[in-house]
């Protein structure tokens, strides 16, 4: 029981870690309709091609066919997953709880440590939950609106490479309409 809350907060902590440690910029990409072309992880955005790669394939978009860019995972990939992993390392704490509880002698040691094997998987996915929560809560949410334009292909790829730094500058191609208003930070 003494080890229950310190493992809670590991998991907590490994979560947290986890969903700000990805490895690239992870974008799903959307046709001049509206359709959701590709997903995956930023290769390399060239002068016509963005490149991205996804499961060991690669795939090339040509920039006049690009309608929008988003560049955030949803709520549910936070909170899911932070759920999940919680629960899985729940569902650890919980068994070694229930073997510790069954050499109780006297009987009721047994059903307490049942009751506390079935309530901690539950207990650590609600702190997964709420882990996923802050992580999706903090993260930037950029998109960008490129409409088959090269002035807007240009600077998403100016934004990317980080040419394009000063403040001033994104709060013009707010205004001018190359970058979607749903932003909060580059």
């Amino acid at each position: 029981m003494r080890f229950l809350l310190p493992t809670l907060l590991l998991t907590l902590l490994f979560i947290t870690c986890k969903g700000y440690a990805q490895r690239a910029n992870f974008i799903r990409v959307y046709d001049l309709d509206g359709e959701k072309l590709y997903k995956g992880y930023i290769t390399e955005a060239d002068e016509n091609f963005l490149h991205l790669k996804r499961g060991g394939m690669n795939y090339s978009v040509p920039y006049n066919a690009i309608g929008h860019i988003k560049g955030y995972r949803s709520f549910g990939h936070y909170a899911g997953g932070g759920a999940g992993y919680a629960a899985l390392a729940g569902v650890g704490a919980g068994l070694v709880i229930f073997s510790q509880s069954m050499n109780d002698t006297s009987g009721i040691g047994g059903a307490v440590g049942a009751g506390m094997a079935a309530v901690t998987p539950v207990v650590f996915a609600l702190a997964g939950y709420i882990g996923g929560l802050v992580i999706y809560a903090t993260k930037k949410k950029i998109s960008y609106d490129v409409n088959g334009n090269k002035t807007q292909w240009d600077y998403f790829r100016n934004v990317y490479y980080g040419t394009t730094e000063d403040a001033t500058t994104v709060e013009n191609e707010i205004n001018n309409g190359l970058l979607s208003p749903d932003t909060n930070g580059i």
